[in-house]
Formats: structure tokens, C-alpha cells, sequence
């Protein structure tokens, strides 16, 4: 037997006294730090107070289980206190597992109220509160307290609750993995848990100068040795961000970034930590004094290599404890003689006992291998509700002649010379994989319940230190399938729960007595692996060293190039080891996001190719058919709503449908094109799982039909009515969620409840009459600013705001809106700095369901209105909102398939255009280019159609508006038209390709034409395009003989040496006057300008020919071939085109030439941003193609 020395006698009290001597040494010291704020002592007291207050409002007695549903938060260490405070029992809840095992737990541990994150209600405390999905009405005796921050100003004035709390009454209760196929819950004792925070305290060295990292999930016991013994030390607790960092050194960036003490770590993670900091020559962080690597055996190797990487001294701390003895109890500090070939676990604790025993009870000699048990007042109770499980490892065993109440760990271990302790492994066959401890036999309850499957047993193998689960199956002469019984795992267990490798077999041998015969299983590398079904296997080097990086680090023996790294088994643990080797084998340093984007061989292989500089030489169209084969199925078509037809999108699943739908609702104006890209990728992220998703265009707006001053809040709301009917239709779903963002979010949640199942709104427009006077504030702004004019502009009479039409109505209209204070079944998304006005955080906290997230998108700068941005964070927290809200059944209120309000009689359409004379289309090689077909309406109708080429820079609504306008002059004027968007833009599938190419962009062009000609009769093609349109316009036509003629506006442009002159007095000078210049500039020489976040950046998406010399060799081969090319320019687009006769003196080899003409319009700007603009533009392009459809060389 050993004890700890220097055994200092602390009184083994309730923690919440504990608590409250610590609060009056220390109450103005920090105690928690997020990265929303921080807290004081005095603060968490008075958070703790309020939360306690709260749950006494709801019967929380002295006894009372409580359950916890939250993630790493100031709020949730609150929460703890706070429950103890009353003598109640906390119970961490891991959001993450599925609903039935944490109705089992509630159930085991008679939990009778859930403290929870709201974020978390729809999905799991509704369906604990609702036990029977069928009947939304049926209630259990369960209440929801949300985890929210309180006031400071209320929770100051929130009086001290009173109890009397005894040490051995529980503090909490820590459900882990059980034998029997539920998890078992470990009783902790006030006693119990202060004893291990004076040992911890003790060993660690805890002083009030410490800055603890809190990241481990709260369901595991790491969590609670990362707050309780900081908070006994007047030391401080840094809550983990809930966002992944940008940088691929997690960890690292963490401890820099909040100047971390202390970190207590799972070994498997601090492993791979290790090998990235030497895989990419970093160091260990400065402010970094203690590590504690804990969980599962910690490789010496890996120590070394630790060694090698610390510039100063940081106190190593092999730590070893199960839960039923409170987190931690022995120790191992190696010193500088530390040279075995094993890492010991150490010596026990203060207060703790060490004992290894043989079968029989006795102690083993030193060397000798025994039963590792454990001693001491930080033994748990026992298992709740489990005796006889209690019974069988809680042991009253005599030693010397002393009773000693012990807990056999099921461990083995042998004593060293030195006094500490050589861990040699497992008596049964409890696995420990990273920080988690698992029972097999709940994995193989859970096999046993897929289809087909006779029996399972679960075990682990191990190469090179990686330890993964393995299960074996017996089917008999059933065909069972790897990919279902692993979906249907994943239905029912934790990830970490999932076996990586399956082994089939008819039956188990079994030895003489019965048992499985372990020995005579298959090896484990005969198993398989859950992954797609068609394999492709490497095709060149690259992915040849890929696929064996991944085989080593998944241990999978087979990886086709189309594999899915996360389907394989694959963890956020297990990329930041791929990203360390790609830095060392093959220095590049990929960030781990974009891992993440590219996660099969043949999607990561093309981008590191790009990283790389490298030509891509080999045929792409496989890969590209295998993604393709990955996004949804897509029908484009027009759909009648209230007189007037619009423009959807379908997107079906390829799987399996969950017959679910969702609307998505876009906003207006700048807004729309802003999050245009985001809304399609949301689409294909939510059809991926199984929903049917309806992306489509408010009428007045996009594709559909209408004129854009007519638009109106009554009209959005019958639009988004008729777009749910018409999805229900086409897809058959029973539930439908809708979806808005901005003032699609309002619309949205104007409808009368139960309109749809659920919405989601993604920073909707509280206050639209504000909205409103900001674009009109905007508009004022481009007009006189000299930014999008060469001149300033004087407002015409045409009622117009920041790039769209307006009118009396519309406005009227718009600013009616009003956004409820708490809809039946909504969630709201915010984005970073988004929604901060007072009304708008009024607005906020009468939502039930609010989810933050850390996307930065900025709908209140001017300076980013045609900014693109990035929603990743976003997209998960809407994708998990609605997979959660699955789980609700039915509507708990009937749906309303009428329209929301008595409907008006049906408008007539506001366009001369009838809506037969436009058919959506889906074509292209890949079926991945979308776009609308417009025929003629006139009675003379030519042989001639124009396809108008979507240009690739985000612009305001004018261009994409322009290109309908456009359409329907050309209509008018007898000739047909295709729009479409080249793929990567709009709703075109960006398929096999990290960024557009201006080859590409030909070929797919051509695509369109062959289109053409296989489905109509005629006979000419025009190309127009704007912009890089207009490069991609040019390089078609010079590839493809069948273009009659180009409309090229604002392409092809090189600076001349008059062009800067041109510039400066154009463009610059009368700016270098005004005032508001200068103050820039002063900012700029200041360093006093802001930048923009890197989410928010322009791209530089200018496509133009490689040189001037290559633009007149290919402009001259089409004029040779005479292709008729009229160039229009305009005088806005500082960066190019500034005065008239530019584009002679970029090529004076073309003057002259019949073929080429040229207009340029000085006061427009580049996207014809004014109304007026646009309409002279529309005339002055449609009479152009009109004149080419009737002469081929006027």
C-alpha cells in the first residue's frame, strides 16, 4: 500500500462553503474569462445566486437532481454553483449524445428539471418534456430552465440562498459507459469532491496566478478538475471559444491568445499536438507553466519530443483516476533522469491510497503484476441504482489487519523500485480510446438491434500507438450491409462509440465452456470499413502518397480516391495529424478549414495541386462526375403565384428523403445578390441530409417576373405561401421548415403561426422603415460621394433606392412589416456585430431561441454592400437547428394551407412577357448549368438568339436585374434569349473546380449554344456579356465559329499611357478636392483605416486575355472571320475605362476595321446602378442585337 505524504489536513466540506471562504479572499480576482467577457468572483457569485433563485421558483429542493444541457460557458460553471448552493445534485447532459440515452439518464437519475442552452430545447428538451412525438399535447413531470447570463444589475440584488449541506450528500452525478448497454451513473460526495481539489491544488500547484484552460466537453470528469480546484485557488478559468480557429494549431493559438497557465489534456490529443508543433517548428507557447496529459497511456517518445519543444520549464504531470475516485488520483512527475521505456502513472494523491492486490486480496510484491484499487474519502458513493454493480467493485477489503473500503479499478499494475506505479493494462475487456472510457457491451446492445444481425462483440486493435474499435458480427446467412449498421449506429450512439473497422462472420467460435473464443477471431485488418460503395483507387503519385498518409493515420487498409476522410472514421483529432505530416513530408501548410472543404483524395489532391503552383494535366471529367454524383438533383421551373409566375429551384436529395421541405427566403436589393451564393450553398448543404429544399425569387425580383416597383410585404407573404404549397406538391414532404434571411427572415415571421413547421431566421430586419432610410441614406451617398460616378449624379424623378425601384406603395408596404416579439417554433441565426441596436437586442431577448455565431457579414457597412462573405458557422448551426427540430413530429400547430391573409383579387402580370415564353432549364454536360429560356413575343420573330453571360464579380441586383430587362427587350424586338450563370456563380454548380477558369467559362458557353441547337431552330448567336462576362464572351466566340457576333460592355482593358491621365482628371482630382478625401488619406498615412476582415474581402475576379498582344490576336481573328464585335463602355469603372476612345488606343490594330465598333456612356457606372441608367443601357444593347439579328454585318 502507499498514501501520499505530507498529508496537510483540509476540512472535507461542502464545496459551496468552500466557495464562499475562496469569494471573500478573493471576490474582485478574476474567475472566468470567454470570449465574450469576463467574470469576477463577485460576478459568478452573483450569476450562481440568480440561477439558484431561478430554480427554487421551480421546486429545486435540497436532493434535487438537476440536469445539465449546456456547452462550455461562464454560464454553465454558474449553473454548477448554483445547484450545489441548494443542496441539489448536477447531472451533465451531453448535447451531443442521442435523445433516448439521455432519456435514460433523466429517467435513471429522476431528474426533474434540465438547465439547458436554448439552442438545445428543440432537440432534446422537447422531446424529454414531450415523450410521446404524437401527441404534441403529452407532458412529462420535466421543466426547462434556460442557461442564460443574467443582468448584472438583477443578479447583484438576487439574495443568497440557504442550505444546509452535509459532506456526504452528493454534489453530482457523472453517467459513463456501461456493461450492460446503459450508461451507469457515478455518485460524487461533497467530501469526495473536496478532497480531490486540495490534492489537486497540492500537486499541480495551483496559485492565484493561474489561468486554467476549461476544454474538455462538461460530461466528462477532465471538466471538472479544469473549474473546481482553480476556483479554490483564486486562480481564473478560461472557457474554450465555441468556434474552431482559423489556425491550424488549435491549441497553441488558444494558449497565446488568453495567456494560458495551465492545461489538463486528453493524452491522445496532447499526442497529436506534440506532433504538430514538430511538424510545423513551433514552439511550446510561452505563458504555458503546467501540462497534464491524462486518460490513456502517454507515449515516452512523445515526451521526448515534448522536451525538445519547451523553451522553458512546464511542469509534466502524467495523470491516472477513474471517475468512481473523483477525476485523478496518482500522479507521475518525471525528472531529469527520467529515462524508462514506459511512462508510470505515479503516486496517489493527498488523502488518496494505492493498493495492487493479487486474487486472492494480498498486496504483490515490488515487480510484481496485481489489481490496481484505489482508497480514500474521494471514493464515489457507488452506482446510482445499481447495488449489486456497487457491490462488485466497491470492496471493504483488510489489509494489515485495517478495513479499508477500496475501489477495485479493473486496472493492472505492478509496483517500481521507486515507489510509483507501472500501469500494465485491463482486466476485462473495458476499453480506454483517448479520454474515454467505454464498455463494449453497450456498443454490441446496440449492434445487435440493426437489421440482419445475429450477435456482436466489441474490441480494440493498435498499430503504431493508434488504437481504434472493431466489431465483429455475426449475420448467419443474412446480408448485412457495413454502411447501414453504421448509420444506424450513429442513430443511437455517441461518435466516439462508432466502431472504425467491422468483421463479418457467420457465427462466433466459441471455446469449451461457451464463451466467445476471442483467440480464434479473424484479425482485425480483415475488417471493412463504412465508406462509399464505388471504390477508385489512386491514379497518379500524389494520390498515391495521400492515400497512404490517410491509411496510416485511419489504419484503413483500403481508400478510393472518392472516399469521405470522416465516413472512414475520421476526427478533428485525426486531420490535425494529416495536416502535420502534409507539413513535414511535403512542407505545405494547409489550413485545417481547408481540409475540412476538401475531404475525399481526388478533392484534396486537386487543391494541393493548387497550393502548389502545378499544372493539372489529367483528365478531370471522372472526378468531376463523382462530385456531381454527390449535390442534389435540381429541376428549375416556373410556378404560378397570385397572377404572376416565379422562378424556383428544387434541389431533391439522391438519397434517402426525410420527407421533409424547406422555403429558403431571400432578402431584397443589394442584400439579395449578397447572399445569393450563401443561400444555394445552404440548399445543397441541407439537401446532402435528406431535405428537399425550394430556393426561389419573390415576384418583381430575380427571375421572376414583375416589375420591381410593384413588389410588396403582401405579395412576399402570398409568394412564400404558394412557394410551401408548391414544394409539397413536387416533393411529397410532410413537414416544411422555411428559412429567411434579412428581410426574407421578417417576411417569414409575419405569417400567421403554424404557416410552417418551423423558421429559421438568419439576422432578420427588425425595424424595416430603418432598413429603409438606410438605403436611402446609401443611395444619397453614391450619388454625390464620386465613388460610383465619374460626376455627381442629381436624383432623377424615378423613385429609386441603392440599385432598385421604389415606389409610394412599396414602401409603404415594407415598413408595415411587423417581426413578432416570440413566434411558435422559431430559431434566430446572428452573425458577428449584427442586431446590436437597442430595439434589435430588445427584439433579441424575447426570443426563445437565439444562436450566436461568429460569422462576419456586416449588412450595416456600406463599405461591404458588395462584399461576398463566408457562413460556415452559419450554415452548421441552421443544418443542426432543423435535423434537431426532426426529432418535434408533426407541427404543434395544424399547418395553414391557405394564404396568411384574405387574398385580393389575382394582379394581372406586370410584364408584357407571357409566362410560356420563358422555360427554366437545367443543361450542360454534368447537368450542373442553370438557366432561363426566353422566346420571342413579337409576331415577326428572327432566326437570331443572344445568350447574356452571367459576369463573375458580386454586383447589386442592377446587373442580374439588367440581364431580365434585357431579355424581355430582345422579346419584344422578335429574337430569343438564354441567361444562364456559368458555373461557381448564381445557381450553377461550381463542379470539379476550386475557382472559375476563363477556358472553362468558353467551354461552357459552347454548352449553352449546343443547347440551342439541339432544342430550337435557330440559326444565329450573339454573346453578351458585362464585365468578365464580356472576356468570357470574346474567348468563346474566338473558340467556337457557330457566335454570329459579341456585345462585349466594360471587357478587355488594359491601361494606356494616356490613361492615366485620363484617370487622374476624370476620375481623381475633383475627389482630391472634397474634403472627405483628405481625411481619408490623413487616416491612411495614419495607419488609421480599418481593414477588412479576410471574410469580407473582394476577390479579384478580372478575366481578361493574359495580354494586350494575345486580346489582338484573337480580336483580329474574329473580325478575319467576321464576327461582328460592338463594345460598349462606361465612364464608372475607374480601375479601366475612363474616356471615349480607350479602346482605340488599347488596340489601334483594330481601328478602321468594319467588324468593330464602339459607344461609351461617361456618366454611367460600370453595373448601370441607376434606373435611368439601366433603361437607356437596355434600349441601347437591344437595338445593337437587334441590328446584327437583321443584318449579320451592318
Amino acid at each position: 500500500m502507499l498514501e501520499s505524504s505530507n498529508q496537510t489536513i483540509e476540512a472535507l466540506i461542502a464545496f459551496p462553503e468552500l466557495w464562499a471562504r475562496q469569494l471573500q479572499h478573493t471576490p474582485n480576482h478574476v474567475a472566468v474569462v470567454s470570449e465574450d467577457g469576463q467574470w469576477t468572483y463577485r460576478d459568478l457569485e452573483h450569476q450562481s445566486n440568480a440561477i439558484a433563485n431561478t430554480l427554487i421558483s421551480v421546486g429545486i429542493q435540497h436532493g434535487s437532481r438537476v440536469g445539465l444541457c449546456v456547452d462550455r460557458s461562464p454560464e454553465a460553471i454558474a449553473a454548477m454553483l448554483g445547484i450545489m448552493k441548494l443542496g441539489g445534485v448536477f447531472v451533465p447532459l451531453d448535447p451531443d449524445y442521442p435523445v433516448d440515452r439521455l432519456r435514460y439518464m433523466v429517467e435513471d437519475a429522476a431528474i426533474t428539471t434540465i438547465v439547458g442552452h436554448r439552442c438545445y430545447f428543440d432537440s432534446i428538451g422537447s422531446p424529454l418534456i414531450h415523450p410521446d412525438p404524437a401527441n404534441p399535447n403529452s407532458h412529462s413531470k420535466i421543466n426547462w430552465v434556460d442557461c442564460v447570463p443574467h443582468d448584472a444589475a438583477t443578479s447583484v440584488s438576487t439574495p443568497q440562498p440557504t442550505a444546509t449541506i452535509a459532506p456526504s450528500d452528493l454534489a453530482y452525478i457523472m453517467y459513463t459507459s456501461g456493461s450492460t448497454g446503459k450508461p451507469k451513473g457515478v455518485q460524487i460526495q461533497h467530501a469526495a469532491l473536496a478532497t480531490y481539489c486540495f490534492a489537486d491544488i497540492d500537486v499541480f500547484r495551483l496559485s492565484e496566478t493561474d489561468r486554467t484552460l476549461q476544454f474538455s466537453t462538461l460530461c466528462f470528469d477532465i471538466a471538472i478538475e479544469e473549474i473546481f480546484p482553480p476556483l479554490l485557488s483564486g486562480s481564473c478559468v478560461v472557457v474554450r471559444p465555441r468556434g474552431r480557429a482559423n489556425h491550424r494549431n488549435e491549441l497553441s493559438t488558444l494558449i497565446q491568445r488568453f495567456e494560458i497557465t495551465a492545461v489538463h489534456i486528453a493524452a491522445a490529443y496532447w499526442h497529436q499536438w506534440v506532433d504538430l508543433m514538430v511538424a510545423s517548428k513551433e514552439r511550446v507557447p510561452e505563458s504555458l507553466r503546467l501540462i497534464i496529459p491524462t486518460g490513456e497511456k502517454v507515449s515516452v517518445e512523445h515526451y521526448r519530443r515534448w522536451q525538445s519543444l519547451c523553451d522553458h520549464d512546464v511542469l509534466f504531470c502524467n495523470a491516472y483516476g477513474p471517475t468512481e475516485a473523483t477525476v485523478t488520483s496518482t500522479v507521475y512527475i518525471p525528472d531529469d533522469s527520467f529515462d524508462a521505456a514506459n511512462m508510470p502513472i505515479g503516486k496517489p494523491l493527498k488523502r488518496y491510497t494505492a493498493h495492487i492486490l493479487d486474487d486472492d486480496f494480498k498486496p504483490v510484491a515490488e515487480g510484481e503484476t496485481g489489481h490496481l484499487f484505489i482508497g480514500g474519502p474521494a471514493l464515489a458513493l457507488g452506482y446510482l441504482n445499481r447495488p449489486e454493480l456497487t457491490a462488485a467493485v466497491f470492496l471493504n477489503v483488510e489489509i494489515d489487519g485495517e478495513s479499508l473500503r477500496l475501489y477495485r479499478t479493473g486496472d493492472l499494475a505492478r509496483w517500481l523500485p521507486d515507489g510509483n506505479i507501472d500501469f500494465a493494462g485491463r482486466v476485462d475487456h473495458q476499453i480506454k480510446l483517448g479520454s474515454y472510457r467505454i464498455e463494449p457491451g453497450e456498443i454490441e446492445a446496440a449492434i445487435d438491434q440493426a437489421p440482419g444481425v445475429l450477435g456482436s462483440l466489441v474490441s480494440f486493435d493498435e498499430v503504431d500507438g493508434k488504437k481504434f474499435l472493431v466489431a465483429y458480427v455475426a449475420h448467419g446467412k443474412q446480408d448485412v450491409s457495413v454502411n447501414a449498421i453504421a448509420t444506424y449506429l450513429r442513430s443511437v450512439l455517441p461518435a466516439y462509440m462508432i466502431p472504425a473497422r467491422f468483421v463479418f462472420l457467420e457465427s462466433f467460435p466459441h471455446t469449451i465452456n461457451g464463451k466467445i473464443d476471442r483467440r480464434a477471431l479473424p484479425p482485425a485488418s480483415e475488417g471493412v470499413v463504412a465508406r462509399d460503395e464505388n471504390y477508385v483507387p489512386p491514379r497518379d503519385d500524389l494520390e498515391k502518397r495521400l492515400v497512404e498518409l490517410w491509411q496510416e493515420v485511419l489504419n484503413v487498409p483500403e481508400i478510393g480516391i472518392h472516399d469521405d476522410f470522416f465516413l472512414l472514421g475520421g476526427s478533428s483529432l485525426l486531420v490535425t495529424q494529416v495536416v502535420a505530416r502534409l507539413t513535414s513530408d511535403m512542407d505545405i501548410d494547409l489550413p485545417v478549414r481547408d481540409f475540412f472543404a476538401n475531404p475525399t483524395i481526388a478533392t484534396s489532391a486537386r487543391h494541393l495541386r493548387e497550393l502548389l503552383g502545378e499544372t493539372i494535366t489529367s483528365s478531370l471529367d471522372d472526378d468531376i462526375r463523382a462530385l456531381r454524383d454527390r449535390l442534389p438533383d435540381v429541376h428549375a421551373s416556373f410556378f404560378p403565384s397570385d397572377g404572376q409566375s416565379l422562378y424556383g429551384v428544387h434541389y431533391r436529395p439522391r438519397g434517402n428523403s426525410l420527407e421533409r421541405g424547406v422555403v429558403i427566403c431571400h432578402s431584397i436589393g443589394h442584400e439579395y445578390a449578397r447572399g445569393y451564393r450563401n443561400l444555394q450553398q445552404l440548399a445543397v448543404q441541407l439537401c446532402s441530409v435528406g431535405f428537399d429544399v425550394l430556393r426561389f425569387d419573390y415576384a418583381n425580383t430575380g427571375n421572376s417576373d414583375g416589375a420591381c416597383a410593384e413588389l410588396t410585404a403582401q405579395q412576399m407573404q402570398r409568394n412564400l405561401i404558394d412557394a410551401r404549397d408548391y414544394l409539397i406538391e413536387q416533393s411529397g414532404a410532410k413537414q416544411i421548415a422555411a428559412i429567411g434571411l434579412r428581410l426574407g427572415g421578417t417576411v417569414a415571421a409575419s405569417l400567421p403561426d403554424g404557416s410552417f413547421d418551423h423558421v429559421v431566421l438568419w439576422d432578420p430586419i427588425v425595424d424595416v422603415s430603418e432598413f429603409l432610410r438606410t438605403m436611402d441614406q446609401w443611395h444619397r451617398r453614391q450619388l454625390s460621394e464620386l465613388r460610383r460616378f465619374s460626376t455627381i449624379r442629381v436624383a432623377s424623378e424615378i423613385d429609386q433606392s441603392y440599385g432598385h425601384a421604389m415606389s409610394p406603395e412599396k414602401r409603404q408596404s415594407l415598413a408595415s412589416l411587423q417581426i413578432p416579439t416570440n413566434g411558435k417554433n422559431v430559431s434566430v441565426v446572428v452573425s458577428e456585430q449584427s442586431l446590436t441596436s437597442p430595439d434589435e437586442q430588445s427584439w433579441l431577448a424575447s426570443q426563445a431561441n437565439v444562436n450566436h455565431v461568429t460569422d462576419v457579414i456586416r449588412w450595416d457597412a456600406q463599405r461591404y454592400t458588395e462584399s461576398a462573405f463566408s457562413s460556415p458557422e452559419t450554415m452548421k448551426t441552421i443544418l443542426g437547428l432543423l435535423q434537431r427540430a426532426q426529432h418535434d413530429g408533426v407541427a404543434s400547430t395544424p399547418r395553414q394551407l391557405s394564404t396568411p391573409q384574405t387574398k385580393p383579387a389575382q394582379a394581372k402580370p406586370t410584364t408584357s412577357e407571357s409566362a410560356d415564353s420563358k422555360n427554366a432549364i437545367v443543361f450542360g454536360r454534368y447537368e450542373h448549368l442553370l438557366g432561363v429560356w426566353q422566346a420571342p413575343t413579337a409576331t415577326q420573330q428572327s432566326d437570331t438568339a443572344a445568350i447574356l453571360v452571367t459576369p463573375g464579380m458580386l454586383h447589386h441586383v442592377g446587373p442580374f436585374r439588367m440581364y431580365v430587362d434585357v431579355a424581355n427587350d430582345l422579346a419584344r424586338r422578335g429574337i430569343a434569349s438564354l441567361r444562364f450563370d456559368i458555373s461557381g456563380i448564381g445557381e450553377s454548380f461550381g463542379v470539379g473546380v476550386g475557382g472559375r477558369s476563363i477556358d472553362r467559362a468558353a467551354d461552357e458557353i459552347s454548352q449553352a449554344i449546343d443547347w440551342i441547337f439541339e432544342n430550337t431552330k435557330m440559326q444565329k448567336i450573339v454573346l453578351f456579356g458585362l464585365c468578365s462576362g464580356a472576356d468570357d464572351s470574346l474567348h468563346a466566340a474566338v473558340r467556337d465559329d457557330r457566335v454570329t457576333a459579341v456585345v462585349p460592355m466594360d471587357g478587355c482593358g488594359y491601361r494606356t499611357a494616356a490613361y492615366y491621365w485620363h484617370r487622374f482628371r476624370g476620375h481623381h482630382l475633383h475627389r482630391l478636392l472634397r474634403p472627405r478625401k483628405w481625411w481619408e488619406v490623413a487616416q491612411r498615412l495614419l495607419g488609421q483605416s480599418s481593414t477588412a476582415p479576410r471574410s469580407l474581402q473582394q476577390g479579384d475576379d478580372i478575366r481578361e486575355f493574359p495580354s494586350r498582344e494575345t486580346a489582338v490576336e484573337e480580336l483580329s481573328k474574329l473580325a478575319d472571320r467576321k464576327t461582328r464585335m460592338h463594345f460598349v463602355y462606361t465612364g464608372g469603372v475607374g480601375m479601366y475605362y475612363s474616356y471615349a476612345q480607350q479602346f482605340y488606343d488599347m488596340f489601334p490594330e483594330l481601328r478602321g476595321r468594319d467588324e468593330v465598333s464602339m459607344c461609351f456612356h461617361p456618366a454611367m457606372d460600370h453595373v448601370a446602378y441607376l434606373c435611368e441608367d439601366r433603361a437607356a443601357l437596355v434600349e441601347h444593347i437591344g437595338s445593337q442585337i437587334g441590328e446584327i439579328a437583321t443584318h449579320r454585318n451592318p
